[in-house]
């Protein structure tokens, strides 16, 4: 084993990789790659060293080592096969900005929909939803729907004036009035320089739906309404 360094340093000048080297007072011990080991013939041979491999670690010696246990692998593959059939359901649903319509209500909804907890991913219509909702729920002025992974997320608009409050809507002071739209269709663009734009590019809308309301909510630290001043028209 007298040349054991000369075969280290050789590896090295060779760029052969090794890892873990320890010394074992008459040979070394040390871990090398599968590619690595093929390059050792010629630094073997050359510095009359001997090489035992004692283990054999890693993915394809684990395949090797249980090659002829077909229903294990076969099992593995049928697992992997199930989890990825799952992922073309719907498992969480989350749902923002209700206030006035409770999670269970929108939740029977979808359901009534077929588009709840375990529906298949591609016969939900997010678009369909949208407008569904729209046109189920009086208050909702928006709604989005979108998929991500096995997750559907819900985001709403409400309407948070109540018919009671409507004539004050009429009688804002200094002209102050929200924006509503005249006949149903679709928004192509909007600009909002005043007031709080509650539709966007691409929204469809129906016949008194408010486009831009004249109230801006300020919100605290906490989240909480601190203040909501009328903007003028």
């Amino acid at each position: 084993m007298y040349s054991t360094e000369r075969f280290l340093n050789l590896c090295s000048n060779h760029n052969i990789l090794i890892w873990n080297l320890s010394n074992q007072r008459d040979f070394y011990e040390f871990y090398i790659s599968i590619a690595g080991y093929r390059k050792l013939k010629p630094l073997l041979k050359k510095t009359k060293t001997k090489i035992i491999i004692l283990k054999r670690i890693g993915f394809p010696f684990f395949l090797y080592r249980y090659r002829k246990r077909k229903l294990f692998f076969a099992g593995i593959a049928a697992s992997i096969g199930f989890l990825i059939y799952l992922t073309t359901f719907i498992w969480l649903i989350d749902i923002n900005g209700n206030s006035l319509i409770t999670d269970d209500a929108i939740l029977t909804f979808l359901k009534e929909e077929h588009a709840s907890f375990g529906s298949k991913k591609n016969k939900i219509d997010c678009a369909g939803l949208e407008e569904a909702l729209r046109t189920k729920y009086d208050n909702i002025i928006w709604a989005s729907v979108r998929l991500n992974g096995t997750k559907m997320t819900i985001d709403i608009q409400e309407n948070l004036i109540t018919k009671e409050d409507a004539g004050e809507e009429k009688a804002m002071p200094d002209g102050a009035y929200d924006l509503t739209a005249e006949k149903g269709g679709t928004v192509t663009s909007i600009i909002t320089r005043n007031g709080t734009p509650l539709v966007k590019s691409g929204s469809k809308v129906k016949k008194g739906d408010i486009l831009v309301g004249s109230r801006l909510d300020i919100f605290n630290d906490s989240g909480e309404i601190m203040d909501y001043p009328v903007c003028h028209g």
